[in-house]
């Protein structure tokens, strides 16, 4: 199977240096990490990225999202 895109952190590294700082942000902002890992997920699926989908379903695992909320995702 073929990607269908490149990683976007060997296309756009200065670019992914911006996303991390956002990421980053994002995490100290008092919102659960199961909820971030969730909506970020989401929006994964929605852009078709799926190296991003993988990322957040072992970010989602990580934070203690359970498998039946984590394949429920795509319905939300």
């Amino acid at each position: 199977m073929n990607a269908r895109m490149k990683n976007p952190a060997m296309v756009l590294p200065d670019a992914m240096k911006g996303i991390n700082t956002l990421y980053k942000a994002t995490y100290q902002g008092g919102v659960s990490a199961e909820l971030l890992e969730l909506v970020a997920l989401r929006v994964s699926q929605i852009n078709g990225c799926s190296a991003c989908v993988h990322a957040h379903l072992a970010g989602g695992r990580k934070a203690g999202v359970g498998d039946e909320k984590l394949f429920a995702v795509a319905a939300w």
